[in-house]
């Protein structure tokens, strides 16, 4: 139980995390002024490093994030995001979501890469059960199904 909810607040950091930096990137490489970048909601815990006009903390309540940018709802203030060209808010708002696509695909493609899944027993039922073809003269006597090597 103990192991389940740890590795459920990791999975769920991970993605706040990850979302959150899509806004940051994206709003830093768009010239919107970035005041904070915070990972969990407040009260601040810790300050890691004040770069470029941004804040970088770690806050106390862990199930969150945020990217605090200048000028949210004010567009009379410079380089802030209401004054920003639509596109540059648009692809702001649109790349926190991408980035959590693009994790998953990640994610998904290294979990095709690094693991067998017909070594489980239930995969080698289901391949056991596939109607395999007989070979034909003009295929090599050694091809076989599926084309890939059992341990």
């Amino acid at each position: 139980m103990a192991l389940t909810l740890l590795a459920f607040v990791i999975t769920l950091s991970l993605l706040v995390f990850v979302h959150e930096l899509g806004h940051f990137l994206v709003a830093k490489r768009s010239g919107i002024a970035v005041e904070e970048f915070g990972f969990g909601y407040p009260p601040r815990l810790w300050t890691f490093a004040r770069r470029g006009g941004t804040i970088y903390t770690l806050n106390a309540i862990p199930f969150g994030g945020f990217v605090r940018l200048a000028g949210e709802d004010d567009p009379t203030v410079a380089g802030g995001f209401a004054s920003a060209p639509k596109r540059f808010r648009l692809a702001t708002l649109v790349a926190g979501p991408a980035m959590n696509l693009v994790l998953a695909v990640v994610c998904f493609t290294l979990a095709a890469l690094f693991t067998r899944p017909w070594a489980r027993a239930s995969c080698w039922i289901m391949w056991s059960q596939v109607p395999r073809p007989r070979p034909r003269a003009s295929r090599p006597a050694t091809w076989s199904w599926p084309p890939m090597a059992y341990p």
